[in-house]
C-alpha cells in the first residue's frame, strides 16, 4: 500500500556493488557481514518509533537476524576480526554510505530501501552459496539468505499500511467508533452490493479486482487461501470453512477512514449487507454473481495486523458484545458453487 514513488529511492545494490567490488571475493562475505551489524543498529533504532510500536519486537528481531547472520560469516573465518579491520581502513566509505542511503528520509522510505535490501542480501548470500567450496559455507550462506528473508518480510508487512509514503494515519478513538454504529447497523438485511474484491496472492499483498472468479476448490481463484493454510491443523491444509473472508462494507468505512485502506482489513469480499449472525447465521446461503457461497460457523475475531493498521480501540470495538453480535470484524464462508463475481453485484438470500 505504500503509494509514493518508490522508484526514486536509492537502489542499496546499485550503491554498495562499486564498493564491493573492489574487495577480493573471498573477503566480500565478511565485508557484507559488516554492513549487517550497521543494519542492526538501524533495527534498534527504528524500534523505539512510537508509530511503529506494535511490531517493536519484530523490529528487534530483525536487529538480532543481522547479528546472527554476522556471527555465523565471521565463525567462517580464523582472523575474521583482523581482516574486518582491513575492510574498513581500505574502505572507510561504508560508514557514510551507510547513512546517506536512508538520512532525511521518512520512515516507510527507510523501510522501503532496507526492505530491497533483505531480498538483495538473500540472493547475495546465495550466490555466494553457489561458488563456495566448502559444504559448511555453503550451509552458512543459504541460512542467511533465509534470515534475510524473514526481515524482508516483516518489513513488508509493516509497509502494507502505509498510504501515500505515511505509516502515521490517525486511528479512530472508541467513542469515534460508537458514533458510526448506527451507519453500520442501516446496512441491508439483503440485497446487499459488493463493494470492493480483494484478491491476497501471497502475503502482504493486496490485488482490488472489478471481478474475479470463485471455485469450490480453490475459493477465490489466484487468492493464497489453499496455499497459506491453516496454523492449527496438523497437516498444514487450508481450513476449508475459511475459504473466504468477508467484511461488512461499513464497518470497513468506519474503522479505516480512507478507501484506499480497506483492503488492510485482509478480507476477500466487502459487503454492503448485515453480516450479523441474527440475519446471516451459519448455513445460510448466498448467491452472489454466478456463484453461491455458504456462512460458515468459524469465528473471524481479527489479528496483531488489524490493531496495527486500524488501532486498539478498533479490535476492542469489533470484538465487543455488540460487534460480535453484529459480527462488524467479519464471517467466514466456503464457495458452494462456483462463478464469475463482479463488484456492484447484489447479495442475495437463498
Amino acid at each position: 500500500m505504500f503509494t509514493s514513488d518508490a522508484a526514486e529511492l536509492p537502489d542499496i545494490g546499485q550503491a554498495l556493488a562499486p564498493v564491493l567490488g573492489l574487495v577480493p571475493r573471498e573477503r566480500q562475505p565478511l565485508f557484507v557481514a559488516l554492513a549487517e551489524r550497521m543494519a542492526a543498529e538501524r533495527y534498534r533504532a527504528w524500534a523505539a518509533q512510537p508509530v511503529v510500536a506494535v511490531y517493536r519486537a519484530d523490529l528487534l528481531a530483525c536487529a538480532e537476524r543481522e547479528i546472527d547472520i554476522a556471527t555465523r560469516i565471521e565463525a567462517l573465518y580464523a582472523d575474521a576480526a583482523a581482516i574486518q579491520d582491513e575492510l574498513r581502513a581500505a574502505h572507510g566509505g561504508l560508514d557514510d554510505l551507510n547513512r546517506d542511503l536512508f538520512a532525511g528520509r521518512g520512515l516507510a522510505a527507510q523501510f522501503t530501501i532496507q526492505a530491497r535490501g533483505e531480498r538483495l542480501g538473500a540472493a547475495t548470500w546465495r550466490a555466494f552459496a553457489e561458488h563456495a567450496t566448502e559444504a559448511a559455507a555453503k550451509v552458512t550462506f543459504n541460512e542467511c539468505a533465509e534470515l534475510e528473508e524473514a526481515s524482508a518480510q516483516v518489513l513488508e508487512e509493516i509497509l502494507a499500511v502505509a498510504v501515500d509514503g505515511s505509516l502515521e494515519a490517525r486511528h479512530l478513538g472508541t467513542a469515534e467508533l460508537e458514533a458510526g454504529l448506527e451507519e453500520v447497523r442501516r446496512a441491508p438485511r439483503d440485497g446487499g452490493a459488493l463493494r470492493l474484491i480483494v484478491r491476497r496472492p501471497r502475503a502482504n499483498q493486496r490485488e482490488e479486482l472489478a471481478e474475479a472468479r470463485l471455485d469450490p476448490d480453490e475459493g477465490l481463484v489466484g487468492d493464497s487461501w489453499k496455499a497459506r493454510g491453516w496454523r492449527k491443523a496438523a497437516d498444514g491444509a487450508a481450513h476449508p470453512d475459511m475459504q473466504l473472508n468477508i467484511m461488512n462494507a461499513r464497518a470497513t468505512a468506519l474503522v479505516a477512514q480512507d478507501r484506499r485502506r480497506w483492503a488492510l482489513a485482509g478480507d476477500q469480499l466487502y459487503l454492503d449487507l448485515d453480516l450479523s449472525g441474527a440475519n446471516l447465521p451459519a448455513g445460510t446461503r448466498l448467491a452472489l454473481g454466478d456463484a453461491i457461497i455458504e456462512v460458515t460457523a468459524e469465528p473471524h475475531t481479527g489479528c496483531r495486523k488489524f490493531v496495527a493498521r486500524f488501532g486498539a480501540d478498533a479490535m476492542k470495538f469489533v470484538n465487543s458484545p455488540v460487534g460480535r453480535e453484529l459480527n462488524l470484524r467479519g464471517i467466514n464462508a466456503k464457495v458452494i458453487r462456483g462463478g464469475a463475481i463482479r463488484v456492484g453485484d447484489v447479495a442475495k438470500k437463498l
